[in-house]
């Protein structure tokens, strides 16, 4: 697997991830849900789907994926996408005419001039879902953009070298 250093870089002490407390939640809600997808513990050697990443590092990575989108850091954003990744999103037609963004270049072209035109994004964690079987992370957040809060999530599809197919970001009620 290819570590993108931006997105899996460690977070700031005040942030940091107790990563035995996230496991003995994991391993509860695993005990109290049947059917829960994959085990935090494994690591990519052992899973038998080629999974990019488990549920600590899908964290983390959520984690920074907010944090470039806080800081406007498009390139970092973008550093973990295929070349021919697909984007679909409701605010890309805002600004580019149409909800499917296909291909890195419009990807960027697309979050370069949204940063522009948007002058506070404001992404708060609420919480992941992983699933190392079919290799999909969906973060759920709160978006403020300019001062407009709304519950989001985005759908990322990733490859077994970590590297993300496509993305579907939806918004829900404002809040």
């Amino acid at each position: 697997m290819v570590l993108h250093a931006r997105l899996i870089a460690p977070l700031a002490p005040e942030r940091q991830v107790d990563k035995q407390a996230v496991l003995a939640d994991h391993r509860a809600a695993q005990q109290e849900q049947p059917g829960n997808v994959g085990d935090s513990t494994r690591t990519r050697a052992d899973d038998p789907h080629g999974a990019s990443m488990n549920r600590i590092e899908a964290n983390q990575f959520a984690e920074n994926w907010i944090s470039a989108w806080n800081r406007k850091d498009v390139n970092a954003v973008l550093e973990h996408y295929v070349d021919d990744a697909k984007f679909v999103s409701p605010k890309a037609a805002t600004f580019v005419g149409n909800s499917v963004v296909v291909g890195k270049k419009a990807l960027s072209q697309y979050w370069e001039l949204a940063a522009k035109k948007i002058e506070r994004i404001e992404f708060t964690l609420d919480h992941i879902v992983w699933d190392s079987e079919a290799n999909e992370l969906v973060i759920f957040y709160e978006a403020n953009l300019n001062g407009v809060c709304h519950r989001a999530c985005e759908l990322m599809k990733f490859d077994s070298s970590g590297r993300q197919l496509s993305g579907e970001a939806m918004y829900g009620a404002p809040t």
